[in-house]
């Protein structure tokens, strides 16, 4: 067995910094050099596209992610992250494709975000609503949402509406009853 203490605490010590990369690759090669099987078991294609897109490497980065829509059609991360790239790039229409094909196949709250500040950038303000308070039905804690929600309500001088959520944000424990002393 090899000794897994110095490749530990390497992991420990880079999970407390800012370079999430470093540790990234720190753990690719931990699991390499100790036989962890189920690495790349299931291929994530996003991961290195948003790598390119940071790099400028835009058309790259779309091949990558349509390709991952080709492998796995439902994957609303790849969605998510084609629509917002092609957003960048000011090709809007097929940005709402990919951002309506994401919720169609999922609802999630990358999707109704992105799509919300398509409409929102675009001057649909009523269209951008809608979708930031699906955001916040999916997660009551979306604060980009909540925000753009609020600059909605400043710009049309309407006092803020509070988010209707059908979904509570925690799930209450049962208290156990005590029993009765005899």
């Amino acid at each position: 067995m090899k000794n897994l203490a110095p490749g530990l605490s390497r992991i420990v010590a880079l999970s407390f910094g800012p370079n999430y990369r470093e540790l990234g690759d720190v753990l690719n090669s931990f699991a390499a050099d100790h036989g962890d099987a189920r690495r790349g078991a299931r291929p994530n294609h996003a991961t290195p596209s948003v790598q390119r897109a940071e790099l400028n490497e835009k058309v790259l980065a779309e091949q990558e992610l349509r390709k991952a829509l080709e492998l796995y059609p439902l994957n609303t991360d790849s969605r998510n992250r084609l629509g917002a790239l092609l957003f960048k790039l000011g090709r809007t229409q097929e940005a709402e494709e990919q951002y309506l094909a994401s919720l169609h196949s999922m609802p999630n709250g990358d999707g109704y975000d992105g799509l919300g500040d398509l409409y929102f950038e675009q001057g649909r303000r009523d269209l951008a609503e809608q979708n930031y308070r699906g955001a916040i039905s999916e997660n009551i804690y979306d604060h980009h949402a909540h925000f753009r929600l609020g600059l909605i309500d400043m710009d049309s001088g309407a006092t803020p509406k509070p988010p209707v959520s059908t979904k509570p944000p925690w799930r209450p424990t049962p208290i156990a009853k005590k029993p009765k002393p005899p």
